[in-house]
């Protein structure tokens, strides 16, 4: 979570895919919430977008069904990094499968599920938390090394573009920003006032 590693990944992996740049916008912006420690808006900002993601780029042709079994693994002809994105691919098809994308009448349940909060029926706050947000910071990263590596630009993701060392200095102060904000007397009130509904 520290700051400058986070907005290295949003301009050198996030906005630079073809696929996670369409999602850039609410990525980084449920990434400003977590900093400010605002886990419903983070969690609802990115809950959603992992569905879009994987239809995307495991060329998912269901309208209504995105599960691991209808995925087409994106390779390259390098059995190498063929075998390392079929790898992480299966695990976190296999995660998305039986936790994320998971039906639950556990409407009490705090356990990232999808189904559940998508349809209104989360009956439980302590469904918004950090780490739940965390998990779906893990599964966005893991989609987006698994498209890098698809475009065969992985590992070598972390080599500068031009501009690209100022958006990452903007992104890393703006971030720390919000984390001193996150405990300025203004957003622990917002917090103290969010604790009355639980």
């Amino acid at each position: 979570m520290q700051a400058a590693f986070r907005a290295k990944m949003i301009v050198f992996a996030f906005m630079r895919q073809t696929i996670a740049k369409t999602y850039g916008l609410e990525i980084e912006n449920g990434l400003i919430q977590f900093y400010r420690l605002d886990f419903l808006s983070c969690l609802s900002q990115w809950i959603y977008v992992v569905e879009g993601y994987c239809r995307q780029l495991f060329a998912v042709p269901s309208k209504n069904n995105v599960k691991f079994i209808s995925w087409t693994i994106p390779t390259t002809g390098d059995a190498i990094r063929d075998g390392f994105i079929t790898s992480l691919s299966t695990s976190l098809g296999t995660y998305l499968d039986n936790v994320f994308f998971k039906s639950s009448a556990n409407l009490q349940s705090e356990y990232l599920r999808r189904h559940v909060i998508l349809h209104g029926n989360q009956q439980n706050k302590d469904f918004f938390s950090q780490r739940n947000c965390l998990l779906l910071m893990f599964i966005l990263d893991a989609l987006v090394v698994i498209e890098m590596a698809s475009n065969k630009q992985f590992p070598q993701v972390f080599q500068e573009r031009p501009g690209e060392p100022k958006r990452i200095t903007q992104r890393s102060d703006y971030y720390l920003k919000q984390l001193q904000y996150a405990f300025s007397e203004d957003n622990l009130q917002r917090l103290e006032l969010q604790k009355q509904h639980f």
